[in-house]
């Protein structure tokens, strides 16, 4: 059994680590056009049931617009803008193989999210988008 570790960072980049924590493959997800990539893993979960896993994505490109305060009540507002809010499927070899941008802009964080849920108990398995609305996605794999 090999046991990894997927961690992402703050460029748009997923970094696989073998279990001592050494770099074993790291791969581009999406471009960072803005100061922040804030890319986070929102589920592991086999989509069009093959038996293999599908890695499920959130990616939101934040820009600095103005200030980098840190809380000081005195000091500059911290302006932000969120570009390219969306989800992206990632195969189990980390290959794109979709691509969903939930909103290009957003002028204030949604507290955007995704989850996996069989919404109608029959197995087939549906990401949910939840940011100032809930939208219900369902994946098909693309036939070879």
């Amino acid at each position: 059994m090999v046991i990894e570790i997927i961690a992402t960072d703050r460029h748009g980049f997923l970094h696989v680590l073998n279990r001592d924590l050494t770099l074993r493959a790291k791969t581009s997800v999406t471009t960072r056009r803005y100061d922040v990539v804030d890319l986070q893993i929102a589920a592991v979960a086999d989509l069009d049931s093959d038996g293999h896993p599908e890695l499920i994505l959130t990616s939101t490109q934040q820009e600095y617009v103005s200030g980098l305060n840190q809380g000081n009540p005195t000091g500059q507002p911290n302006v932000r803008v969120y570009h390219d809010n969306s989800i992206i499927i990632l195969s189990r070899d980390l290959k794109p193989v979709a691509r969903h941008v939930v909103a290009q802009t957003w002028r204030e964080t949604q507290g955007f999210s995704a989850r996996v849920a069989d919404r109608t108990g029959t197995g087939t398995r549906h990401i949910l988008a939840l940011s100032d609305k809930a939208l219900v996605l369902e994946y098909e794999a693309a036939r070879k």
